[in-house]
């Protein structure tokens, strides 16, 4: 299980940087009109770099035995790349809708009703997915025993 969780958080740290990349490279794209991207360049790089420095003072408190917390360090990387941005625009869209669209005729009779629907149908998905994940898949892990402390 070790080898799969440290497979994955390499997989989002280069997907992270990766992305980050690709912001430098092409800056003037539409998508990065008035988002703050050089406050994202500094800063996202962040959540690369604080589980391992947590765990590196820890390990000079504790000794060498202290294994690795994998799963804490995905889970702190993880928002700041794909996932984050994608749950934060569903609900941007949703408070648009209520704030702009569901009183104007004009703008209610348009595609965006329909938009929204979609919008909403996958926010609930991934929230579902992330509660079964977090209750009834996680607890799947914890029926193999242990290993024995080396």
């Amino acid at each position: 299980m070790t080898g799969v969780l440290l497979r994955l958080n390499i997989a989002i740290k280069v997907t992270l940087v990766a992305l980050l990349l690709h912001a430098v490279v092409f800056p003037d794209l539409p998508q990065y009109d008035g988002k703050g991207i050089g406050t994202r360049l500094a800063l996202y790089p962040v959540s690369i770099w604080f589980v391992p420095f947590v765990w590196w003072l820890a390990l000079r408190r504790r000794g060498r035995d202290l294994r690795y917390p994998h799963l804490i360090d995905i889970c702190v990387a993880l928002p700041f790349t794909i996932g984050f941005g994608a749950v934060t625009h569903v609900v941007w869209e949703v408070l648009e809708y209520l704030a702009f669209i569901r009183n104007n005729p004009n703008e209610l009779a348009g595609a965006y009703t329909d938009t929204i629907g979609d919008l909403v149908m996958s926010l609930s998905g991934s929230i579902t997915g992330s509660v079964l994940v977090g209750t009834v898949l996680f607890g799947v892990g914890r029926l193999r025993p242990s290993p024995p402390p080396r």
